[in-house]
């Protein structure tokens, strides 16, 4: 039996793209149909609409969503990334042995917080009887410096600094001998805008002559090691690190606080004032 069949004939594509238009004008077999259709190239139509991007285009092409700046909840100083090998001085070997301690067990820390808020012109720094205290006093605008101690061959505070927006953390480590003079500093700044953490080191000795350790960069969203400019290449706005050489001089200290508030009231008599 032969039939005639004129127009198109419809093939699904062997891809997701469409189907193949094929012209039969003549009489065929079914079974010389059958080669015939075997043996047709696939030909797309040309098309006036442009092609429809793929999601991978459309994802790399879409704008880097920004974190969105919210107040932290002040639990405990942030505990270290990651940790990498450290060359210690002989005089500083038990900071490492301490840092490990503020890792694993941040509620044996003795909790200090600067409850001032930002509208405060001077320090309010206080001692709570443990973290959990500590958070139940955060107003979000306050406890922008907080502070962790532990002890164990030695001492070691962990401080954080940051803002009220916690677009940036510095994390400092303060590690003090038995005789709370300073022995090593460690510092952990975390820049959310720049997805960068810049981490510092200093040792001392005796004397209190202070030695750098060369800077290390790394992504904050991975801790994969780059560059001063960071994934984002817009590099970071450098923080000072208060340097309290020692115990004595942190800023909780009675001694401390007192100057401090002749100091601040003195040069901003009519600002206002936290209240010990």
């Amino acid at each position: 039996m032969r039939t005639k069949l004129s127009g198109y004939l419809f093939i699904a594509g062997v891809s997701m793209s469409g189907c193949a238009a094929v012209a039969v004008e003549q009489d065929l077999s079914p079974a010389e149909l059958a080669r015939a259709l075997a043996v047709q190239p696939v030909v797309k139509a040309e098309s006036t609409t442009p092609p429809r991007p793929s999601a991978a285009i459309l994802l790399a092409d879409a704008p880097v969503a920004q974190p969105v700046s919210q107040p932290q909840a002040i639990v405990a100083p942030a505990s270290r990334s990651r940790r990498d090998k450290v060359d210690w001085p002989a005089g500083a070997a038990f900071c490492a042995e301490l840092e490990g301690l503020a890792d694993a067990s941040p509620h044996k820390a003795t909790a200090y917080g600067n409850l001032a808020d930002s509208s405060a012109a001077c320090p309010m720094w206080r001692r709570f009887g443990s973290v959990d205290e500590r958070r139940g006093a955060e107003t979000g605008d306050n406890l922008n410096e907080i502070a962790d101690v532990f002890s164990r061959k030695g001492y070691l505070v962990r401080m954080r600094f940051t803002t009220p927006s916690g677009d940036w953390t510095d994390v400092v480590d303060y590690c003090y001998r038995s005789n709370k003079t300073l022995a090593a500093v460690h510092a952990e700044l975390r820049t959310f805008a720049s997805d960068l953490i810049v981490e510092r080191r200093w040792f001392y000795d005796q004397k209190g002559r202070k030695s750098d350790v060369p800077r290390q960069y790394r992504v904050l969203t991975s801790g994969e090691p780059t560059t001063s400019r960071g994934p984002r290449g817009a590099g970071y706005h450098d923080h000072p690190v208060p340097e309290y050489l020692r115990m004595d001089d942190l800023p909780w200290n009675p001694d401390w606080m007192r100057r401090e508030l002749r100091i601040c009231r003195a040069e901003m008599p009519d600002h206002p004032t936290s209240v010990l």
